[in-house]
């Protein structure tokens, strides 16, 4: 004989009934909140990685100063031995030992770049020496600290690209074309004063390319 559903048992149907409403309900508030959180997560990690970059920099930019200090007052060679054979270091080498010894490898690195495949560390290089701060009147070519027109505008290293499609860029020199909007659409630069500021990428009318003139910083030591 067909039994009707006691009342009891109608009852714990529609629990159950509204605890999965409940739960679906649940699981699309968290969805929500999940989508709406994760920009600002991200934005919260590259933000970490910008400062953790400018940090970087600053402990080379005192690497340099103590390098020029004990070289009359002459920044190191941007790129290689010069003349071939000497025992003149690229700046990459030559401020290792002004380096914290635990940190060495890591402080020369942007924290933000992550190559698209294992790589070891010396093969890409990730902060590029302005390639006019080179001395062409003087031979060998090095520049000293105090004939910097603008210290404090005159770019020294910059967050530079480091891998070009299939191929690590190995340099460790550079100019406007190299540079990486890694950090919230901008770069970090050290200026030969030592101090690190931020700036964002700006595009010029008629040019193939940004950077050509990186806001109030100079390339050229002389000025221009």
């Amino acid at each position: 004989m067909f039994a009707f559903p006691t009342t009891n048992t109608a009852k714990k149907q529609n629990k159950d009934s509204f605890t999965l409403i409940e739960l679906i309900v649940t699981i699309a508030i968290l969805a929500i909140l999940v989508a709406l959180l994760l920009p600002a997560i991200s934005t919260a990690r590259s933000a970490g990685q910008r400062a953790a970059c400018t940090n970087n920099l600053r402990q080379l930019g005192l690497a340099f100063q103590m390098y020029a200090q004990d070289f009359d007052n002459f920044l190191p060679h941007e790129d290689g031995k010069y003349p071939a054979g000497s025992d003149h270091p690229s700046w990459f080498e030559a401020i290792t030992s002004y380096l914290d010894n635990a940190n060495r490898s890591n402080v020369k690195q942007c924290p933000a770049y992550k190559p698209a495949r294992s790589l070891p560390s010396p093969t890409y290089y990730t902060y590029k020496f302005n390639s006019r701060l080179e001395d062409y009147q003087g031979s060998p070519p090095f520049r000293r600290l105090d004939s910097l027109v603008s210290p404090s505008r005159t770019i020294l290293l910059y967050d530079g690209v480091a891998y070009a499609g299939n191929s690590p860029l190995s340099t460790i020199k550079g100019i406007y074309g190299t540079i990486a909007s890694r950090h919230l659409g901008g770069t970090n630069f050290l200026l030969a004063d030592g101090h690190v500021q931020w700036h964002k990428e700006e595009t010029i009318p008629g040019k193939d390319y940004g950077w050509i003139v990186p806001g109030p910083f100079l390339w050229n030591p002389e000025g221009d």
